[in-house]
């Protein structure tokens, strides 16, 4: 299965950028990894994937620019749709079952511990946005502390990154 995942890094040029975001796709992709292989949308090679499955996407794009707004904003709704319809799948079935049923029911263990695993899950098919460091994005309070360059951990101290813009790369992955 395919889907656009996307990695918010700081860097000096929209090149700088891409190396960085590519850096944290390898790291994620290959064998026993959360996805078998990513496609970035810079690639003319591909025929399957990145812009030939999907259409032109910006290959990097400024946070703060419409075409970054847009691929942040996706990113953090699809994250927060599968949540959403996770817990309420948890919600309903235990609501409906008891703990022992849960427990033994083959039918339910495998749905309720996969939503529990949604929920719980800092990559992979159900997360859309990633930091530097290739965790999850799970809530806007995360997105608006990478959008600020992680801020609140600097408060006081020199930010690293203070000269570096914000920058969103998609990617094709395969998982």
């Amino acid at each position: 299965m395919h889907m656009i995942i996307r990695a918010i890094v700081y860097a000096e040029n929209k090149e700088d950028a891409l190396d960085e975001a590519k850096s944290i796709f390898e790291e994620m992709c290959g064998e026993s990894k959360t996805f078998d292989w990513y496609t970035t949308f810079d690639d003319d090679s591909a025929t399957s994937s990145g812009k030939a499955r999907w259409g032109a996407l910006p290959v990097a794009a400024l946070a703060s620019s419409k075409e970054g707004e847009k691929l942040i904003n996706d990113g953090i709704k699809y994250t927060k749709n599968d949540f959403i319809e996770a817990l309420k799948s948890i919600r309903k079935t235990l609501e409906e079952n008891i703990d022992g049923f849960i427990w033994d029911c083959e039918y339910g263990l495998d749905q309720f511990r996969y939503r529990c695993n949604i929920i719980g899950e800092y990559t992979g098919a159900h997360t859309f946005l990633y930091t530097l460091y290739g965790e999850g994005i799970k809530s806007e309070k995360e997105l608006k502390n990478v959008l600020n360059k992680h801020a609140d951990i600097y408060k006081g101290k020199e930010n690293p990154y203070r000269d570096d813009d914000v920058w969103v790369i998609p990617a094709d992955v395969h998982y």
